[in-house]
């Protein structure tokens, strides 16, 4: 199985999903899997080239999208709506932010983490420790896209698109306090 019951269900990964697309989901008993392998270069060209072909094959087969990088099952409109525009820098649109309840806490709290930052070469997020609040979910949700998008927009590549690690020497007070 290449889509897990469990993410077909959240309603998180799902939540673009209209209500005739999510009822669908139990008829559906083929996939066709889309992949490409490609690098964070040239405003991200080839990702927009694959979310092209996957719209393309989408509206011609009547299919439901599933994106394995950020584990969201979405329609073909809600998809093109949220392709990756570099002029609009919607990078938001591209990952998911998904709450987790934290076990090992005494109290009530919840871990967010980013789902898709690696088709941008970088890593994902998380926030730990947040309270069950809903004003401060969503300005964690807010900070942990900010964050996305400046990772992206301000990532160092080598020629090839792959990300490269800097290497920065400690500064002079770094260095006196070690």
């Amino acid at each position: 199985m290449l889509i897990s019951d469990d993410e077909l269900a959240d309603p998180v990964l799902t939540r673009a999903l209209t209500p005739a697309e999510r009822a669908s989901l139990a008829g559906r008993s083929s996939a066709l899997l889309l992949r490409a392998e490609y690098r964070n270069q040239y405003a991200v060209r080839g990702l927009r080239l694959l979310q092209t072909l996957v719209r393309v094959v989408g509206v011609e087969t009547d299919a439901l999208i599933h994106d394995p990088d950020s584990g969201e099952t979405m329609g073909v409109a809600a998809f093109t709506q949220r392709r990756l525009q570099t002029s609009l820098g919607n990078v938001a649109d591209q990952v998911a932010v998904v709450p987790f309840r934290d076990k090992d806490s005494a109290t009530d709290t919840v871990r967010l983490a980013t789902r898709g930052m690696r088709r941008f070469g970088s890593p994902d997020l998380e926030l730990d420790g947040l309270p069950l609040e809903p004003a401060v979910l969503q300005q964690a949700t807010h900070l942990l896209y900010g964050l996305a998008y400046q990772m992206v927009r301000l990532g160092e590549f080598d020629r090839t698109g792959y990300a490269c690690l800097l290497y920065t020497s400690p500064s002079p007070r770094d260095r006196q306090k070690s």
